[in-house]
């Protein structure tokens, strides 16, 4: 069983903050919720396992897949701090308000983006893009030892094209380390960026609904949520209503 402590509060308090609060608060919680649903859906993956040569090429598909979401949304997250945090002046009110924890991981997202870096090139050219120029690039000097693949079934969604995964990935990362190292980096800025963001959401709310934040938080229970290595995220799935072959 699992317990989550809960705190309300009505929108026409939230509507009570400072402007530039309510919306800084509201785009942290809302980078937090995405961030930590595809930082799942990687962990999941990541402890899939796999045999034969299309599962594995179905698995290597979907983390390939949300290693570039999620490097986009990190860089993302970065350029909405520049402007709701940095660029309101809200840094300059809440940072000296912040304990020391928090303060050092949002240094670390800073001087990861300050400088140049995988996940703003993964986000402006792959991520939320399908640019061709990159592709076009690596078309230009092929590797003959290569062997492309296409696998097809019947249902639709149980096809895979391989051979677009491996040209995509070859342009993205130079070879498996540097794959590895953009996993690492989303790794390292997720938790990063959590520890910054959930004390600054928490920083808010005391200033403003402090009675709620020191006050008894009920508490919801969740029956029995699944151990994560319980898990299992296959790209192949068979439906009830087809033949299975």
């Amino acid at each position: 069983m699992m317990q989550l402590n809960v705190l309300s509060f009505t929108l026409s308090e939230l509507c009570a903050f400072p402007k530039n609060e309510a919306i800084l608060m509201i785009q942290l919680g809302h980078l937090c919720n995405e961030l930590t649903a595809l930082y799942h859906w990687q962990m999941v993956l990541a402890r899939t396992k796999t045999q034969t040569e299309p599962e594995i090429a179905g698995n290597v598909m979907q983390m390939l897949f949300v290693t570039r979401l999620l490097a986009g949304k990190l860089n993302e997250a970065w350029e909405m701090l520049q402007t709701d945090f940095f660029g309101s002046k809200l840094s300059k009110l809440l940072v000296p308000l912040l304990d020391a924890e928090a303060v050092e991981n949002l240094e670390r997202v800073k001087a990861y983006f300050s400088g140049k870096n995988a996940l703003t090139r993964i986000r402006n050219q792959f991520a939320f893009h399908y640019g061709s120029d990159e592709i076009r690039e690596q078309l230009s000097s092929p590797n003959d030892d290569l062997v492309l693949r296409l696998y097809a079934h019947k249902q639709r969604a149980n096809c895979l094209s391989q051979f677009a995964e491996q040209v995509v990935s070859m342009t993205i990362f130079t070879d498996h380390t540097a794959f590895e190292k953009a996993v690492n980096d989303c790794d390292t800025l997720y938790n990063n960026f959590l520890e910054f963001a959930q004390r600054c959401i928490v920083l808010i709310l005391q200033r403003h609904v402090n009675d709620k934040v020191t006050g008894s938080w009920p508490i919801v229970e969740i029956e029995d949520p699944p151990f994560i290595d319980e898990l299992r995220l296959p790209f192949y799935l068979r439906t009830r209503q087809v033949d299975s072959s």
